[in-house]
């Protein structure tokens, strides 16, 4: 029984390329990286004289299943011990697990979410519409509008600028059925901003009604964006804002009207 603990460079790889540059090709393969994966997910009850073990067939352990910051249940995992330990929780043990078993287990355990590496470096959330496909060894669905969350950290000098030509209805309609689900929501903007790349994003900006803590408002676009992404088009982007986390809800506010606003 191994004594090291698994490394996934591919998938850190693969990850930090989605980070940079979110297409279809990168995501694609971030995914297949995400099914072939070992990784590092802690159960109760210690396994090993090193604290893990890989997970043999037909073994029975307890996965430790957390909450993330909404109260919902989310099963974090590690790419690597480095990821491991920036999370500091205190566990019993951990197990090696192919990536497939695991969203296998997420989807029977019905979690929410699966994280990877909570804590860093480089990680991420998925969802059950990805966990059911993950589970089953293949590839997500994979839109033509390339969903992204815009943090400070990421951008560099931005230039707004109303959209150009008329968005269809009924990706407009989406945008306000969707964003009115969400009592958080105030109001949501439509708009178009020159980014690092050097291309027009399409962005909604999105107007909280309350702080949001990053993570929230990374949970709520990917959920909006999961909706309303895939109805702007083939090799279309889409791209959140929280306006005003980026201290630009003046600006946007003067440059274009609501195109959701909460009674």
């Amino acid at each position: 029984m191994p004594d090291k603990a698994p490394e996934n460079p591919a998938l850190e790889a693969a990850m930090n390329q989605v980070a940079s540059q979110d297409t279809s090709a990168n995501r694609r393969r971030l995914y297949e990286e995400l099914i072939r994966a070992m990784l590092i997910v802690p159960v109760h009850g210690r396994v090993g004289k090193s604290g893990w073990r890989k997970l043999e067939k037909d073994t029975n352990v307890e996965l430790v299943i957390g909450e993330d910051e909404d109260g919902k249940t989310t099963l974090p995992a590690f790419t690597s011990e480095d990821a491991l330990n920036r999370w500091g929780e205190t566990v019993d043990g951990f197990v090696g697990l192919a990536g497939r078993e695991l969203f296998r287990f997420a989807v029977d355990l019905k979690v929410h979410s699966v994280a990877i590496n909570p804590a860093g470096p480089i990680g991420g959330q998925l969802l059950p519409g990805e966990l059911r496909t993950l589970a089953e060894g293949q590839v997500p669905e994979i839109s033509g509008a390339f969903v992204e969350t815009i943090t400070v950290s990421k951008l560099g000098p931005l230039n707004f600028k109303a959209p150009q030509g008329s968005p269809p209805p009924e990706f407009l309609k989406k945008v306000r059925d969707r964003c009115g689900a969400y009592p958080e929501i105030r109001r949501a903007y439509l708009f178009s901003a020159e980014m690092g790349d050097g291309r027009d994003h399409l962005v909604v900006g999105i107007e909280f009604a309350r702080f949001m803590k990053q993570a929230e408002a990374k949970a709520v676009f990917k959920e909006l964006g999961s909706e309303i992404g895939p109805m702007i088009g083939t090799n279309e982007m889409v791209d959140f804002m929280d306006l005003k986390a980026m201290g630009v809800l003046s600006e946007i506010a003067s440059l274009v009207p609501a195109v959701f606003a909460r009674a």
